[in-house]
């Protein structure tokens, strides 16, 4: 199996000139890719508008001096949030303009010390084209750690969020998400447009998203509530939940169990070690290199693959493959005449058990290649067996058209049972 490389969070919103149209979000990398080196930021132009915050308020905790600025600034299309380190904590509310809190400490021998710090270090609130910049620009080295509270207005289009460490969390906005971490966990809720978050090392949480989602993390569970759009979630290592999704979903983990509930469109999940359950979908597509796979419904085509583990298959409407190299398999076959085709129930070790529709046309063709004593092949329709006598390992087979025969159903175990039910 493939997995894809979490792309460096700085190129996730590159350095482009502020205030010149930015272009679509490029493709993630191709699975196996190599890690993109950190680039340089580019040179911020010169700013329209700026306003730098007046100095806040300075107390002593513990062997820290904080700094608490305040301010406002006039609301532009989209926000730009960049914090060296120190979590960004983004709001929207029915408001017309930028409420910041900005809180930032450092370690200094007195409070004249400190304040001198702060004050070549100012917090600036800058306006470049339709974008509103909220930083800290440090005269040489890094700037010092703050964790940013803003509020802008629900209706704000973009806002790109940007920490090398810490936590970041969005709630209540109209528009569109575009946040990274280095180190720190992912909340977003309650957003109407697309989402594309990625950290290095956290859990990623999302809520209510009415767009698109693009999550990643190099070690952390992902979780999604819901999303009217299409949805991509990759963990390195760390379990995949989905509840609802308006479109097509795509989740793959290197190490963790993946569970995706009702889904209009498409669904392809991969985990190099868990169990993948899945509610509704159209086509569904699912392999686990250890663990076991649960499919309720499958709308069109269903394959399943385990390493190791059993198979249960709800409602497949469409044809099936379903393969383990050891466990149960399990299917409820529910295709009309029209959309049934060639299927496969196969498993190296196990029982396979399978629902019949009464009237629907096909083959059935069903071997055990390693069978016992206490093998059988039963069934509810008029198939020809056939089997070798003895007490040893032998082939025993059943075969017979149904309804007049159509696409075939094969039915394949080296060892284990097999059972062909009709619907009622």
């Amino acid at each position: 199996m493939k997995w894809s490389t979490v792309v460096a969070v700085a190129l996730m919103i590159p350095g482009l000139a502020l205030g010149e149209a930015q272009p679509a979000p490029q493709a993630l990398p191709a699975p196996g890719a190599p890690r993109a080196p950190r680039v340089a930021r580019a040179a911020r132009p010169r700013a329209a508008e700026q306003a730098p915050a007046a100095p806040g308020v300075v107390s002593r905790q513990g062997n820290n001096w904080v700094e608490e600025v305040t301010g406002s600034a006039p609301a532009a299309p989209r926000i730009r949030i960049v914090a060296d380190v120190g979590a960004i904590e983004l709001r929207g509310a029915e408001q017309r303009e930028v409420v910041y809190r900005v809180r930032r400490r450092v370690p200094a021998s007195s409070e004249e010390n400190a304040r001198r710090i702060f004050a070549m270090q100012p917090v600036r609130a800058e306006r470049h084209g339709d974008v509103l910049v909220l930083t800290i620009e440090p005269p040489r080295g890094r700037a010092l750690p703050a964790d940013y509270q803003v509020t802008v207005p629900r209706g704000t289009s973009l806002a790109e969020l940007e920490t090398r460490a810490g936590l970041i969390s969005v709630r209540d906005l109209d528009g569109s998400i575009r946040a990274g971490t280095a180190g720190g966990a992912i909340d977003v809720d309650n957003i109407g447009g697309a989402v594309r978050v990625e950290t290095i090392g956290g859990a990623i949480t999302i809520g209510a998203v009415k767009g698109k989602v693009e999550a990643e993390t190099a070690g952390g569970a992902i979780k999604l509530v819901s999303a009217g759009g299409d949805v991509r979630l990759v963990s390195q290592f760390g379990e995949i939940e989905v509840g609802r999704a308006g479109g097509s979903v795509r989740v793959e983990t290197a190490g963790g169990g993946i569970r995706i509930g009702t889904v209009a469109g498409d669904v392809f999940a991969e985990t190099a070690g868990g169990n993948i359950t899945v509610g509704e979908a159209g086509k569904v597509t699912v392999a686990t290199a250890a663990g076991n796979i649960r499919v309720d419904h499958a709308r069109l085509l269903l394959r399943a693959e385990s390493a190791a583990g059993s198979i249960h298959l709800g409602r497949c409407a469409g044809p099936v493959r379903a393969e383990t190299a050891a466990g149960s398999i399990q299917a409820v076959i529910a295709a009309s005449r029209g959309a049934w085709a060639e299927s496969l129930l196969e498993t190296a070790v196990g029982d396979i058990s399978v629902l019949v529709p009464r009237d629907l046309a096909m083959t059935i063709r069903a071997a055990v290649q390693m069978a016992g004593g206490q093998h059988r092949i039963s069934t509810d329709f008029p198939l020809t067996q056939r089997g070798g006598q003895g007490p040893g390992p032998r082939e025993i087979s059943a075969e017979g058209a149904i309804n007049g025969g159509g696409a075939p159903l094969r039915l394949r175990t080296v060892s284990g049972n097999i059972e062909i039910r009709s619907q009622k």
